[in-house]
């Protein structure tokens, strides 16, 4: 390994990150290596001092955070920026990612998973435990994921049968960017189809190598953080509803690709096609369409008994539901 050659790249996005971000870009800075690495950052067009933030780390860690600054916000226009902007300036081996408003709590996070692919040249694909915290940086209930795994090797059929319930999240992706990049090719359609781009990699990865998984908590998730995609979407019903159709249309193709990849497997896939209609008749209101017993029975794992029996109630017995308000 030369030593002056960039073996990881990092992804951050930001966007009005100003409150969070010097706790993001101090987690990059602390990490210690035997290898170089370089973090690429879009700020995109913050109206807070994320910036500025930016430009002052910039300036003290040069040959680690390479940022650009955009004038105009590019995500309102559509546009994907990872793909777009950050992705084609990568020099690194491995790519790691972390969002502007999460931060690594572990100094030698990049130097762990980096290792561990090099020692397994057959999986692609290394993620750990990661802690929720609130919009004040406090630790709240809950880790993603959500199921207890232990550390090692998780197949890609288990992740697949699994699918709903496998969130890894973004700050804890390490993986082979070459194999990334082939990867966003040979499955263009899902990349585009799916709403959420970390669910679609990691949906992706599955139908061609398995995970390692650490059980070690190395960066901490903000939930709904402001400026987070998750908080804006959040207050839309228009955008929920179309999130849960682009849902569904990425489940369809996915489920066929991934029998097609494993042909001995029944992946229950059409439960989450269910789960996503049956969101999108709740925020549409229209409840008999809801009560319908076959979503009722497959959106066990996003929706609760007491939603369920409020459906049926509100479809079926509106007079009973008005008495038990009063």
């Amino acid at each position: 390994m030369d030593n002056n050659e960039i073996m990881v790249s990092v992804i951050c996005t930001v966007y009005n990150h100003e409150k969070y971000l010097r706790k993001c870009l101090d987690g990059f800075v602390m990490q210690k290596t035997n290898f170089k690495f370089e973090v690429l950052i879009n700020d995109d067009a913050s109206t807070d001092g994320s910036a500025d933030i930016i430009r002052e780390y910039e300036k003290k860690y040069p040959d680690i955070i390479k940022p650009i600054y955009q004038t105009e916000n590019q995500y309102s226009k559509g546009v994907n920026i990872s793909s777009t902007f950050l992705l084609p300036r990568a020099k690194g081996k491995y790519l790691a990612w972390c969002e502007g408003d999460d931060y690594w709590c572990n100094e030698y996070k990049l130097q762990k998973q980096f290792d561990i692919l090099e020692n397994n040249p057959n999986i692609y694909m290394c993620v750990h435990k990661v802690k929720n915290i609130n919009e004040q940086g406090e630790e709240i209930q809950g880790c993603i994921p959500c199921i207890d795994l232990k550390n090692g090797i998780i197949t890609s059929e288990y992740i697949i049968k699994n699918l709903n319930n496998f969130y890894f999240q973004l700050s804890s992706y390490f993986f082979n960017l070459d194999k990334y990049r082939t990867l966003k090719k040979d499955y263009e359609i899902l990349f585009k189809l799916c709403p959420v781009g970390d669910k679609v990699t990691i949906a992706s990865w599955a139908l061609e190598t398995d995970f390692y998984f650490i059980d070690e908590v190395m960066s901490k998730y903000r939930c709904n953080s402001v400026g987070s995609w998750t908080e804006r979407i959040s207050k839309s019903k228009e955008m929920r509803v179309e999130k849960n159709k682009k849902w569904i249309a990425f489940y369809q193709e996915y489920k066929q690709v991934a029998n097609n990849t494993f042909p001995n497997n029944k992946f229950k896939i059409q439960k989450l096609i269910d789960e996503a209609e049956f969101l999108i008749y709740l925020e549409l209101k229209e409840y008999k369409k809801a009560a319908h017993l076959k979503y009722l029975v497959t959106a066990k794992d996003r929706v609760n008994i007491r939603e369920k029996i409020f459906v049926v109630l509100k479809a079926y017995f509106p007079i009973i539901l008005k008495i038990i308000k009063k």
